[in-house]
């Protein structure tokens, strides 16, 4: 039996509220679907509530959202993830389920791990028989699948980040009426739960994401349309499972972004050569938003709040592009690179990835104290000075090494954690 996940986090206050509505159930406790064969993309076979109305409690670690469940009824942690059309669990915890892992095509020219969970179980809830995507990347994470649309689908599921709870019950919403109640816009490829906005007098649909930590992702394609108040600037760059390497450019709209009543107050905007508009955490905590999968509809509110957001400066706006580097990140939602420009890399190298789980090593100075102590180029970040992984950003970065001495560098490499003693090189 595996150990349980790692060990209970404080909550950190968030700003708001998301709800997912997710289809009518067929009684008033248990919801089953059709017997067909399953794939990651269908929810689960049956799922079982203990009551009309309960609350699984969330923890925010750095930016992400995070809840403890049972796998075949061992522990594990998973993270909250409505930006994916799939369920997964890490190839770790296949393993220490003893769960047989096949090779499938899960949709047409595209083959992919899977095994299926008999259970999965939180209080007062429980999903019978999901087909999970086994995703090695997860391994060197701190959390051991997602939770994502498909698992919730039969379920309306009310997402509070502010009180950092899971409600999940039954329900549909009414008809849409242009105000709060939307139809989902059903455009988006991978089956994810997308809707229409204006970013500012541009009319195009986002798809809700809460494993991006930033605001509005954009595609560059929209940037000769768009009203910006700035120039865009550097970013950084980051990898996508599918979307390859691709750059992050930072910029203001200078009008607001709308969607039925609602709005963000000149939101802050990246742009990546790749398609398709997302919006991430720091937007969703500004509402409420209910999905109705079953009857495609969407509803967004702020309860005793203003209409219009506005939503505080992401870390991005408030550093210097010089300290902004620029290189491949891991694969997965995407994440500033911390660290100094390569031109400038007190440590000899710099740190890059998708954040809250994952960073690793790049642009390695040949010669440098980190080079001849033995750290390599796609190392993955654990600890940082005694910060782990999912707190690790540029500020924690610049006061490590601004402190002349040596810094506890902890990676793992092909799954063997290693430790360094790093002294920083302030003029390389």
């Amino acid at each position: 039996m595996p150990a349980a996940r790692a060990p209970k986090f404080r909550n950190t206050a968030a700003m708001g509220v998301l709800a997912i509505s997710l289809a009518n159930a067929t009684s008033p406790l248990e919801a089953q679907s059709d017997a067909s064969p399953r794939t990651p993309f269908d929810g689960p076979a049956r799922t079982t509530l203990s009551s009309p109305a309960l609350d699984i409690p969330l923890t925010k670690i750095g930016q992400f959202y995070y809840l403890d469940v049972q796998l075949n009824g061992q522990p594990f942690r998973m993270t909250l993830e409505t930006g994916a059309g799939f369920f997964g669990i890490s190839s770790r915890a296949a393993k220490a389920l003893g769960l047989r892992v096949d090779t499938v095509e899960v949709m047409p020219g595209s083959r992919s791990a899977v095994a299926t969970i008999d259970s999965l179980t939180m209080p007062g809830v429980s999903f019978a028989t999901l087909v999970a995507r086994v995703n090695p990347a997860w391994d060197t994470g701190d959390f051991d699948g997602i939770i994502s649309i498909p698992v919730l689908r039969q379920l309306l599921a009310t997402v509070d980040l502010g009180a950092s709870r899971l409600r999940l019950a039954r329900g549909a919403l009414p008809a849409p009426n242009g105000r709060d109640v939307m139809a989902i816009a059903g455009k988006d490829r991978g089956r994810r739960i997308d809707f229409e906005v204006r970013l500012g007098d541009v009319p195009t649909t986002a798809v809700l994401d809460t494993r991006s930590f930033l605001s509005i992702i954009v595609p560059d394609s929209l940037e000769r349309v768009l009203k910006l108040s700035d120039t865009p600037r550097l970013v950084g760059n980051a990898r996508g499972p599918s979307l390859g390497t691709f750059t992050l450019n930072g910029a203001h709209l200078s009008a607001d972004a709308r969607f039925g009543s609602y709005g963000v107050r000149r939101p802050a905007i990246v742009l990546r050569n790749r398609p398709g508009v997302v919006v991430g955490v720091p937007f969703i905590e500004q509402f409420v938003i209910t999905i109705d999968q079953q009857n495609q509809r969407i509803r967004f509110a702020r309860p005793g709040r203003d209409a219009i957001a506005v939503i505080a400066r992401e870390e991005w706006e408030s550093t210097p592009t010089s300290e902004i580097a620029a290189g491949p990140a891991g694969s997965g939602p995407v994440r500033r690179v911390a660290g100094p420009a390569p031109t400038a890399r007190p440590m000899g190298f710099n740190l890059a990835g998708p954040g809250g789980s994952d960073l690793v090593v790049m642009n390695l100075v040949p010669g440098s104290n980190a080079d001849r102590a033995g750290l390599r180029n796609g190392d993955r970040l654990v600890e940082f000075d005694g910060t782990p992984v999912a707190s690790m950003s540029p500020t924690v970065f610049r006061a490590a090494v601004g402190k002349d001495v040596p810094v506890k560098v902890v990676v793992t490499r092909d799954g063997t954690k290693i430790e360094f003693m790093i002294l920083p090189q302030p003029g390389q």
